[in-house]
């Protein structure tokens, strides 16, 4: 097995206060992706719904691979949070606009993230959802 992603649901900022992620999610999550790492298990975590930017803050210190978030947290938000490590940036609304839009709307799409996130420095990538390490400490 090469990759397990860490598939959380509950542990946005409509379901958990601030408080309860860091007593309920934060250390389990990390726990987890410690654990693969003693593996050499590459490890993603996925947190559906509205992360708020101290949640977020958090988030990025767990000890994963990959952070895949959802279309709610903006770009300029991801890429100001994650400049501290060497992560790729993230792209939105995947499900409206790359299954369901058209080529037009792909285009309007991926120039808003451009415009949004800004130039990228060496080490960052726009992806769909996904800010991960670019390689292993």
């Amino acid at each position: 097995m090469d990759q397990i992603v860490i598939d959380d649901s509950l542990s946005n900022s409509d379901f958990l206060t601030m408080k309860n992620f860091r007593e309920f999610a934060e250390p389990y999550e990390d726990r987890i992706a410690n654990e693969m790492r003693k593996l050499d298990i590459e490890s993603i975590l996925h947190v559906c719904g509205r992360v708020s930017e101290q949640q977020l803050d958090r988030l990025i210190e767990i000890d994963v691979d990959a952070l895949s978030i959802d279309e709610e947290v903006p770009i300029s938000l991801a890429k100001r949070l994650a400049a501290r490590r060497h992560m790729r940036s993230s792209q939105r609304e995947p499900t409206k606009v790359l299954l369901m839009g058209s080529t037009h709307t792909v285009k309007e799409a991926t120039i808003r993230c451009i415009d949004e996130g800004g130039r990228c420095r060496p080490g960052m990538q726009l992806e769909t959802y996904t800010l991960s390490r670019t390689s292993r400490p």
